[in-house]
């Protein structure tokens, strides 16, 4: 596969997004850590790579052997390639990239900075291992947007903010999406599905197709983004039992009262506090908890309200700046 030459949402969401103003550009730069390419950073002591790198700059950036070897990595990419439930395309790439490059990764990195308790287990029997939290460059709105919901007639704004990659939760959506239109004419529906949506919802008049953006787009637009509710399914895999919170701190980003699978990690924050629905991965209860939802709609913004603080603390830039600061010292 090729290395991607534009900026990763691993790389702003677990090091720029608390470090950036200790990261330079030019040789020069008397900061810290330098970037030398979006994705991969060096400093004094240390190389940082976020997911990918070729093995050739690799070899060259490790051949001395005078800088530990970060290696930042927030999905199970190994089990990307056999997870039917992902895109072919991505699981190809996935297949390239672990059995070339990745290799030579676990080789020599000292260090593997992850996302989930599950990555820790997995890379704690071949190195230093530290889990983060995501850290958006914004914090959860605030909740003026559900105050219109109080009055008659108004419109309950429903997302579901995943792309192609979530390929199996998108089949597993359509059917919801088409019940919950049909049955509460006051839903607008967002989908960032571009071309892949199905042609009924793709023209439906109340459903608006996004298509994919590369990261340094999606960041900067959504600030501008208002929703009440953002459905998250996680149908049971490989990949997705190592899947990390970030989206949860998505959707408050957008105001949103996240709807996720009973079970998936992000269930366990809505249970110490996180603004959620949380049901099992049946149809049938989707379709009715987030009717539910739609039919009490002065009741939202108290549901959105009591789990802001909690967001805000999982948004932890503090924490992050603190490890980086040890490792670019």
């Amino acid at each position: 596969m090729k290395t991607p030459h534009i900026l990763l949402p691993t790389t702003d969401l677990y090091f720029l997004n608390a470090f950036r103003d200790r990261v330079g550009k030019l040789p020069l730069s008397k900061l810290p850590a330098r970037q030398i390419s979006p994705n991969v950073f060096v400093g004094r002591n240390s190389i940082l790579v976020s997911r990918y790198i070729s093995t050739g700059r690799l070899e060259r950036l490790t051949r001395d052997g005078t800088r530990k070897l970060i290696y930042l990595i927030d999905d199970d990419i190994e089990a990307a390639p056999g997870d039917e439930t992902l895109p072919p395309e991505y699981r190809r790439k996935m297949a390239t990239f672990v059995d070339g490059p990745y290799q030579r990764i676990l080789e020599k990195a000292d260090t593997f900075v992850v996302s989930t308790n599950r990555l820790v287990e997995k890379y704690k029997q071949i190195g230093k291992t530290v889990r983060l939290t995501p850290c958006w460059h914004l914090g959860p709105s605030d909740s003026g947007h559900y105050a219109p919901l109080a009055e008659e007639g108004s419109t309950v704004k429903v997302a579901f903010l995943g792309t192609r990659i979530h390929q199996a939760e998108m089949a597993f959506l359509v059917p919801i999406v088409e019940e919950i239109l049909d049955r509460h004419q006051n839903v607008d529906m967002t989908l960032f599905w571009g071309r892949h949506a199905p042609g009924g919802l793709a023209s439906h008049p109340r459903v608006h197709v996004r298509r994919g953006m590369i990261w340094p787009l999606y960041k900067r637009l959504i600030s501008r983004w208002r929703y009440h509710l953002a459905l998250y399914p996680t149908i049971e895999s490989p990949f997705n039992s190592a899947r990390s919170i970030n989206k949860m701190i998505e959707h408050g980003i957008v105001g949103a009262i996240g709807v996720y699978s009973a079970g998936s990690l992000i269930a366990e924050h809505v249970e110490m506090g996180a603004s959620g629905i949380v049901v099992d991965n049946r149809q049938k209860d989707w379709v009715e908890a987030i009717s539910e939802a739609i039919a009490h709609p002065d009741r939202l913004q108290a549901v959105f309200e009591a789990g802001r603080d909690y967001a805000t603390q999982l948004n932890d830039r503090q924490t992050q700046r603190a490890f980086w600061q040890t490792q670019f010292n």
